[in-house]
């Protein structure tokens, strides 16, 4: 317990530091941000835009009003957090970390209950380690904390079922079904595993192939009817007060069976192999694979209850995944835990009891992390039309060639000891530590993916320009009060979902036409706030600062403010735009740190786009970059999520005007513009004086045209 408790801890210290980050991705945490403040409301109401100015279309569960994409528990468990605390980012994710510190000591406990300290104490430590439990924990990846809910009541489920069994008592097998329904009403259907489980184990008991105690029927029958109780008052209810959007979802869930659903979609032998490499690493595969293969002989073959839970949660998950289409990355994540387990059990029981085939398995991921910088990518390609997946990224076919090329020298290893009894005797005090260290190379090795997964997402925590413009509303609103934010999405960020989780204001954003059309229905309802990045001819509430680039009107009378038009300052020639004003929010900063720059464009002639990257210019006129650099980035899915959620050109230092949230396109000559730049200072950046430089690209009718500007003055401090 002492080992855990310190386990517990150390997680916790990893997690806490950073709890409170601002980045909200627009997939899917932002979206999941907003349903839960709105859930603080009122708690039965799922909403996504709580009091929308424009219809919305309710098929689209990025942008509707009632919100029934995702079963409500894990956004009810944020939201009482939100209650408590008050709402923030800390309060938020504060749930998910709690859940997961807690799967840890489930996984612990189920570990002892089935196989061992040890075994419990390895598998726990697994999970920690993973990178995507960070990243779900954190609030970076799909599903967020959505899977980090489904994970943590089905390891309740499973370990109060087990003890259920085990004691004979009903009334734990009451809290059971209470946690296989509350593990349904976290992520559906993907929750079902246990309660085919306790079935399976119900009915191998009544033929006499469970060692044992074995389940009662009453058992099983009082574990479905809670869980199903819990799943289907939820269901009636939706359908019931919400029966179109209820209907609209339902076929959602079918088309996440019969087709590619949002890009989605994976060929089945992506089950065994990206998407387990999703869980840990690529090079935990073949641990994974025969951790389950071995749960299930064992099972079969010695009518192991615990194997047979471990067993039938990993199959019950796998094998039903093999007929649905659409498999998001985190797909598996619900039954981590079990497989965590049965690899932890298949390990320990090798370094025990060597072998000639469990030598070699032990030695194959550690192989593998040396054969994957020289093996070519493209060596399996030839079985693409059978297995996709596997053709493009090859991660088991290259672990199964390492472990058939280990098989004939350990065999022949323990062929020589056996003939050469004297040698082998002295050598054999050296084999189990030899086999341990070989062991402990992947889970080291998956410790440094997770520092360097933590090390990249950092360079962007705080970038959010939503909770800027938060943080603009200096004082509470008038109760009615909307906000309309001038702009378009690009998916990576959602500021409008930001700002009304952090305020409680109902906020969208709007562009063009549009834009008109919701601040004559807001104009009807109450009072409307403007946010644009546009100077226009208004009450002006706020300014723009480093950090926010709106502007914050008071909307008056029947539209909007009309768009003020400055010719100072402005320059001559052939460039599209001038720099106006550029301001730091300190006048030093520090390496490894962010840095938010405001800028103020001035305007000549609409541009199709415009980027920009940014430079610090010391004395001597030698550049440095201060965006951060892709040379340590994390492999696999941190790679994947990082490319998918990062702000657009956060790794080459190209970012887009206003983060890529405004339009250059509808600038008319002597529109300005405020630009938030918000950015990274790479740590072995030298401290001393220097001038920042904005190196910009915009691209217009006749072609694309770059010119260098000078910014303000900064020092980086040691």
């Amino acid at each position: 317990m002492l080992l855990l408790a310190l386990l517990l801890v150390a997680c916790a210290a990893v997690h806490l530091g950073r709890l409170d980050h601002a980045y909200l991705p627009g997939w899917d945490e932002a979206v999941h941000a907003a349903v839960a403040g709105n859930l603080a409301e009122h708690p039965l109401t799922p909403t996504l835009f709580d009091d929308p100015l424009l219809p919305l279309n309710p098929a689209n569960w990025q942008a509707n009003h009632v919100w029934l994409h995702m079963p409500p528990l894990p956004f009810w468990q944020a939201a009482l957090s939100l209650r408590l605390l008050g709402r923030g980012f800390f309060a938020l994710r504060l749930p998910g970390l709690l859940l997961f510190l807690l799967t840890l000591a489930g996984v612990y406990l189920l570990g002892v209950r089935l196989a061992g300290e040890a075994e419990g104490l390895l598998a726990a430590l697994l999970l920690a380690a993973s990178p995507l439990g960070w990243l779900l924990v954190q609030g970076y990846h799909f599903g967020d904390m959505t899977d980090v809910s489904l994970a943590f009541w089905l390891t309740a489920t499973v370990l109060l079922a087990d003890a259920a069994v085990s004691s004979g008592r009903t009334g734990l097998a009451v809290l059971s079904g209470l946690c296989q329904g509350l593990a349904w009403l976290s992520k559906s259907a993907l929750s079902l595993a246990p309660a085919g489980a306790l079935l399976v184990l119900w009915l191998a008991g009544r033929r006499g192939r469970l060692a044992g105690d074995k389940p009662r029927g009453v058992q099983v029958a009082v574990h479905w009817a809670v869980a199903a109780l819990l799943a289907a008052g939820w269901q009636i209810y939706t359908r019931l007060r919400w029966p179109a959007e209820a209907a609209i979802e339902g076929r959602a869930l079918l088309q996440h069976v019969t087709s590619n659903y949002e890009g989605h979609g994976r060929s089945w032998d992506a089950l065994f192999n990206d998407l387990v490499a999703n869980l840990l690493s690529p090079a935990f595969i073949v641990w994974a694979l025969a951790g389950a293969l071995a749960a299930a002989a064992w099972f079969l073959r010695r009518r192991s209850r615990g194997a047979g839970w471990l067993a039938l949660w990993c199959w019950g998950t796998w094998l039903p995944l093999l007929v649905v289409k659409t498999k998001v990355p985190a797909v598996l994540w619900g039954m981590l835990p079990a497989l965590a387990l049965a690899m932890a059990w298949l390990l320990l029981r090798l370094v025990r009891r060597p072998s000639p085939a469990g030598c070699a398995l032990l030695l194959t991921p550690a192989l593998f992390l040396l054969a994957t910088r020289h093996a070519p990518g493209d060596f399996f390609a030839f079985a693409r039309p059978l297995l996709p997946a596997m053709a493009v990224w090859p991660h088991l076919p290259l672990e199964l060639l390492l472990l058939a090329a280990l098989l004939p020298p350990c065999w022949l290893a323990a062929r020589l000891a056996r003939r050469l009894p004297g040698p082998a005797a002295r050598a054999r005090p050296l084999l189990r530590p030899a086999l341990v260290l070989a062991a402990t190379l992947p889970l080291a090795a998956l410790v440094h993916e997770q520092g360097e997964t933590r090390l990249a997402f950092a360079t962007f925590q705080d970038f959010n320009p939503g909770a800027g413009l938060a943080r603009q509303v200096a004082v509470p609103p008038a109760a009615g009060t909307h906000l309309l934010i001038e702009g378009r999405g690009d998916g990576r960020q959602r500021p409008e979902l930001t700002f009304s989780f952090l305020t409680g204001i109902p906020a969208e954003m709007h562009a063009g036409p549009a834009l008109l059309r919701a601040a004559r229905a807001g104009l009807e309802r109450g009072p409307l706030l403007l946010a644009s990045p546009w100077r226009r001819r208004g009450r002006e509430l706020a300014a723009p600062r480093p950090g926010c680039g709106y502007w914050l009107y008071q909307a008056d009378g029947s539209t909007l403010p009309p768009p003020r038009l400055d010719g100072e300052g402005a320059e001559p020639g052939d460039f599209p735009v001038a720099l106006l004003t550029g301001s730091v929010s300190a006048a030093s900063v520090r390496p490894a740190g962010p840095i938010d720059v405001l800028v103020l464009w001035r305007f000549d002639r609409p541009v199709h786009s415009c980027r920009r990257r940014l430079w610090l210019v010391a004395d001597g006129g030698r550049r440095y970059p201060a965006f951060a650099r892709p040379a340590a980035l994390p492999p696999g899915l941190a790679a994947e999520a990082l490319a998918k959620l990062a702000p657009a050109g956060w790794f080459d230092g190209w970012r887009p005007f206003c983060a890529g949230l405004c339009e250059p396109g509808r600038a008319r000559a002597g529109s300005v513009m405020a630009d938030a730049v918000h950015s990274w200072l790479p740590a072995d950046t030298p401290p001393g004086a220097y001038r920042l430089l904005l190196e910009t690209s915009c691209l217009t009718r006749p072609g694309r045209s770059r010119r260098d500007f000078t910014g303000p003055a900064l020092e980086v401090t040691p």
